[in-house]
């Protein structure tokens, strides 16, 4: 056995709930690599490499369906995603400081949009292999994106995935 099939043989027995797992860290690694040398939506602290989480607008918790949207997803200080609940003041502010009020009011719009979600394994697979070949890509590349060329990246992503058709 190769190590292809090795790989392929071990993601055969994931469980729904590791699909979920293992996209949603690739997710949050297409989201740091899009807000790179941003500085943190909630509170504006610089950007700082190794300092920046993945921080939802709407929690995974709460809003599951949005968990993978990355309009809902933005690098954010490690301090307001683990300790402050995710500054939620802070983080209108911020988004609003990025794309305008319009933007908010997009993101504010998502959950009436998107009310729920059941990805199947197939789906979340092919979602996972489109992010995860963005990711490589995007790495060779590594520049500064202004802010409404991470707002149109972030979108086209979303739509590549599959999951928010």
């Amino acid at each position: 056995m190769n190590l292809d099939e090795g790989i392929m043989s071990s993601k055969a027995t994931w469980t729904h709930k590791k699909w979920l797992a293992k996209f949603q860290d690739d997710i949050n690694k297409a989201v740091r690599l899009i807000d790179a040398g941003h500085p943190c939506i909630s509170n504006q602290s610089p950007y700082r490499e190794g300092y920046m989480d993945a921080g939802h607008y709407y929690a995974r918790s709460t809003h599951p369906a949005l968990r993978f949207h990355l309009l809902n997803i933005w690098g954010q200080s490690k301090y307001d995603n683990q300790y402050m609940e995710g500054n939620r003041q802070g983080f209108s502010k911020g988004l609003s400081l990025v794309g305008g009020d319009s933007l908010l009011e997009e993101i504010e719009g998502l959950p009436q949009v998107f009310k729920t979600a059941k990805w199947s394994i197939p789906e979340l697979s092919c979602a996972r292999d489109v992010v995860r070949s963005f990711i490589i890509d995007y790495q060779k590349k590594n520049y500064y994106l202004a802010n409404q060329d991470r707002i149109d990246l972030k979108r086209e992503l979303t739509k590549l995935t599959g999951l928010y058709n």
